[in-house]
């Protein structure tokens, strides 16, 4: 209940994190699906942490807009379908070509 008072208060001062509140407002709206396409983007593309995702998603659920199961399902989902790719690319490709990639000595190369 505490962080539900925390959100909202940041949302009311001039200096508020306006990340926090346009996030915790729009969750209601983007629901299950929006949660999953959320971690799906985080996992797969953006280097975002979840931390940023989930405790809005949580203060959503504890007002009571959202089940919490519901969105700890849809955050696993979004989760597992984000890093499906780069598993089946490290399973195409095979561990030795992954291990070349990843040699110091190669990514030198590459960032020179």
């Amino acid at each position: 209940m505490r962080a539900i008072g925390l959100v909202i208060t940041l949302c009311d001062t001039r200096y508020a994190n306006r990340y926090a509140c346009v996030v915790s407002n729009a969750f209601p709206q983007l629901s299950y699906p929006g949660v999953a396409l959320l971690m799906f983007v985080e996992s797969n593309f953006l280097p975002t942490p979840s931390e940023l995702i989930m405790p809005l998603a949580g203060i959503v659920a504890a007002r009571g807009e959202l089940n919490l199961t519901l969105v700890i399902l849809a955050r696993t989902l979004g989760s597992m379908l984000g890093v499906l790719p780069w598993y089946y690319a490290g399973a195409y490709l095979g561990g030795e070509h992954i291990k070349r990639l990843m040699d110091p000595k190669t990514m030198a190369d590459v960032v020179a």
